[in-house]
């Protein structure tokens, strides 16, 4: 996958206009910090799964990830975060699901 914002909202909308609404109107902080977090990774995602019918201040994600370790990757992520962040992230075969914690109330 392209280390573009555009590319990430394009393969998590999967051309559902409702949920790349949903994802920029209510849900931007939240994807913003997922890009920034799976950023260096990109050249080993193969697909982005969103996970609906969350509440408005939380972001479910499954990462599918190419031939790589993908325990090594969900350590290297959960390193990268802060204890100010509500992240979590769990790993499986070769997915990773993250699940990102935040209010966006402006």
């Amino acid at each position: 996958m392209k280390k573009s914002m555009t590319n990430y909202l394009y393969a998590l909308s999967e051309d559902d206009m409702d949920v790349l609404y949903e994802i920029i109107a209510m849900k931007y902080r939240k994807f913003i910090r997922l890009y920034w977090l799976l950023k260096d990774f990109s050249d080993n995602i193969i697909k982005l799964k969103y996970k609906e019918k969350t509440e408005l201040n939380v972001l479910k994600i499954v990462v599918v990830f190419s031939n790589i370790d993908v325990d090594k990757i969900c350590k290297k992520l959960n390193s990268n975060l802060d204890d100010s962040d509500n992240i979590t992230i769990e790993s499986t075969k070769n997915e990773i699901n993250i699940k990102i914690l935040k209010d966006e109330t402006v």
